[in-house]
């Protein structure tokens, strides 16, 4: 099958995550991912490793943790570059509760940007929306990552060079594209802003575009209005063939983070995560405790979360006529998930395969997951056939579900910051509760 450059870019970017079920020391991570990587991409088209793959963990990270941050560059052989970032690994507790999670306090993006992206930044509590572009504090972690950290000299690119100062020498004729799912589509776009307004001062600003994909929210209005300036969207034929615009399924709950205000945004935003499968009442009470928590957590910023111009798609029906999920009538009440039952219903094995496995099917209709197979093995050995344990995907979903029935007081739970619920229910190598 011959892929358009939307597949190919979105296959890229699918493919940073190969190593994000994966756990290890870096090393071992690190050589996985350069021994897989090449093969990976080739299916795509012509293209190969131009810088990285870069593999990071945070100081606190262990060798039974996953990666923290994935990235490299492809070069297609002519004029385009293309910057992949992974999403959040699996056993990533950084990942998790830093930049993913980091969402009650903010930065001031281009203050931080005018003192010196190499500098500290300011997080900040309870600011006035209106003062700034403001991006999440995990955001901020994640830029830190990727723009601090030069790959090894022995990395598949054979450049040392940090990201930024590689792409500012790039020639003027060149194409660049920052993609990435998930985490990656929070990241990539973020990215892009940042570098458009310090570093990229070589390739015209016309020559660059955006491709995230699942990303949730990670700034404020005034942020969008930046990415918005620097990367208007394009024309598109069809729903995933636009750059920059976050390419978003209409069933995945992931990209309804993190905004809070229905009024401002009636699709995209926290409140719709209940009713989203249209689930029991039992189920729709856990997802609506989430939902009470992720919006507490996050309001405590001062901002609303807004969500970047989208490209929705829904996707098409299996061949009996409903959802292609592996588990039909998946609505269960959600603190009793067994998530070695393969054959239990569960509302968070479909969660994540709309959050996954749909987008792969965007690349190939026909083969779809078994195609890309990414973070160590994504589900399929046909349609419907679950060969994995879902569990271990959505930790911080299933831990805040689990504290709630394990606080016995209303009000500690209506306290309860992520540090308490992580502290309750997250051992020190993985959740607990998870076999």
């Amino acid at each position: 099958m011959t892929y358009n450059i939307h597949q190919q870019v979105l296959g890229l970017s699918l493919h940073s995550n190969h190593i994000g079920g994966k756990t290890g020391s870096l090393k071992a991570l690190q050589d996985e991912i350069n021994k897989a990587l090449p093969k990976l991409i080739s299916r795509l088209g012509t293209w190969k490793v131009a810088w990285g793959p870069v593999v990071w963990k945070n100081a606190t990270s262990t060798d039974n943790e996953g990666p923290d941050n994935v990235w490299y560059v492809a070069y297609n052989g002519a004029d385009t570059y293309v910057v992949a970032i992974a999403g959040t690994a699996t056993s990533s507790k950084y990942d998790w509760l830093q930049e993913d999670g980091a969402v009650d306090t903010v930065v001031d993006l281009l203050a931080w940007i005018k003192s010196g992206l190499d500098k500290p930044f300011e997080s900040l509590k309870h600011v006035n929306d209106g003062d700034a572009a403001y991006i999440s504090s995990g955001t901020a972690l994640g830029l830190n990552a990727l723009l601090n950290n030069a790959p090894q000299s022995t990395s598949l690119g054979g450049s040392t060079a940090l990201l930024a100062d590689f792409l500012g020498a790039l020639p003027t004729t060149s194409k660049i594209i920052f993609t990435g799912h998930s985490l990656g589509g929070a990241l990539s776009p973020a990215l892009a802003v940042t570098l458009s307004n310090s570093r990229l001062t070589n390739v015209p600003k016309g020559n660059v575009f955006t491709y995230p994909s699942a990303g949730p929210s990670i700034g404020n209005a005034r942020f969008v209005a930046l990415f918005e300036e620097a990367f208007p969207a394009t024309p598109n034929p069809l729903d995933y063939q636009s750059w920059n615009r976050n390419l978003v399924n209409t069933l995945d709950p992931v990209p309804l983070a993190w905004c809070t205000n229905k009024g401002l945004e009636p699709i995209q935003n926290l409140r719709q995560i209940p009713s989203l499968y249209d689930p029991g009442n039992d189920c729709k009470n856990a997802l609506t405790f989430i939902t009470d928590f992720m919006t507490r957590h996050s309001t405590e910023s001062g901002v609303v979360y807004r969500p970047l111009p989208a490209n929705s798609f829904t996707p098409p029906p299996g061949a009996d006529g409903q959802p292609r999920w592996p588990v039909k009538n998946p609505m269960v009440v959600l603190p009793g998930l067994d998530f070695k039952d393969t054959n239990k219903p569960c509302w968070l094995k479909n969660a994540r395969w709309e959050h996954v496995d749909e987008y792969e099917y965007l690349i190939d209709p026909e083969k779809g997951p078994s195609l890309m197979a990414i973070g160590g093995g994504t589900i399929l050995g046909g349609e419907g056939k679950v060969v994995d344990e879902f569990g271990d995907h959505w930790p911080i979903l299933r831990n805040i579900v689990n504290f709630a029935n394990g606080t016995s007081v209303t009000g500690a739970i209506q306290e309860a910051t992520l540090d308490d619920v992580v502290e309750a229910t997250w051992g020190d190598d993985k959740p607990r509760n998870c076999q």
